[in-house]
């Protein structure tokens, strides 16, 4: 009786339905109970798969059933839980038929899966947000053009500065830079770049002759982007470094913010081992005292 209910649903209420539950949610619990039903399940076309620690037989089931055009976005891992998925993966599927996918994230993906990706990506025109989280470095082929969001583990200055030339509708960048020389320039002045995130690891001999020119009308008001130079670190503020503190926390003494405030902003948990802070700065968004 419930099932006669249930396949008496539109067929839009049933994909309202299924963006609340994950693929194997649905083709365990629904497939095969009726043909409405069925129907449905074929007929969704905003499948998000995310096969990152995913059960090996719910990785079958989905191969099985979900077809490529069905898929919006893709979470493909070769990590500890999952080693040979991607080969696995391109036993089944071909990047380039996930012409509607939108998002895609690449985590520690084997050398020789990845270069089997990376030479169809640049048939992915609908790919707004791409994520690549690996210790391999390579020259992607994709075009950068159509990206919305953009995150990379690793990324030379060479390839920062290409991308910032090929990406005139970028909303987020964040990317991790190791640059081994002791002069550092930077420029990225993208015109709809809305949040911009770096660590750069590097050693500067000129700290604030470096910051002045993070110190322009452009950064500093058009933007609102400030960054800080700490322990061979340049990044910018705030930080997710600095958002668990004890009673020893200081501002990083180099900066281009005018008030420290922004830093005590971003703090939500705060412990105290021994002695309380004298401080004149309030922590506004603390979550959790210890």
């Amino acid at each position: 009786m419930v099932h006669s209910q249930f396949d008496q649903l539109p067929i839009l209420v049933l994909h309202t339905l299924f963006t609340y539950l994950l693929t194997e949610e649905i083709l365990f619990s629904l497939l095969n109970v009726s043909t409405s039903l069925n129907d449905a399940i074929k007929s969704y076309s905003n499948y998000r798969l995310n096969f990152k620690s995913i059960l090996r037989s719910s990785f079958d089931l989905i191969c099985q059933h979900i077809l490529p055009n069905q898929v919006k976005a893709l979470i493909l891992s070769d990590d500890q839980y999952t080693p040979g998925q991607s080969q696995l993966f391109l036993s089944h599927f071909q990047i380039d038929e996930f012409i509607n996918l939108q998002s895609l994230t690449l985590i520690e993906i084997e050398r020789k899966s990845l270069e089997i990706i990376n030479e169809h990506l640049y048939k992915l025109n609908r790919l707004r947000s791409f994520l690549f989280k690996s210790e391999i470095n390579i020259c992607f082929s994709m075009s950068f053009v159509n990206l919305r969001h953009l995150e990379l583990s690793q990324c030379s200055l060479n390839l920062l500065e290409n991308i910032c030339l090929r990406t005139p509708w970028l909303k987020t960048l964040n990317v991790t830079v190791i640059h081994e020389t002791s002069t550092f320039e930077f420029q990225c002045q993208l015109n709809y770049l809305i949040t911009l995130k770096f660590i750069f690891k590097i050693t500067l001999h000129s700290i604030e002759e470096t910051l002045d020119t993070f110190r322009t009308l452009f950064w500093l008001e058009e933007k609102c982007w400030f960054v800080a130079y700490e322990n061979n670190y340049l990044y910018t503020v705030p930080c997710s470094m600095y958002t668990h503190i004890n009673e020893n926390f200081q501002p990083p003494k180099y900066s281009t913010i005018l008030k420290n405030s922004i830093f005590y902003d971003n703090i939500i948990k705060l412990t105290l081992y021994v002695k309380l802070i004298e401080t004149c700065h309030r922590f506004n968004n603390i979550t959790t005292l210890e």
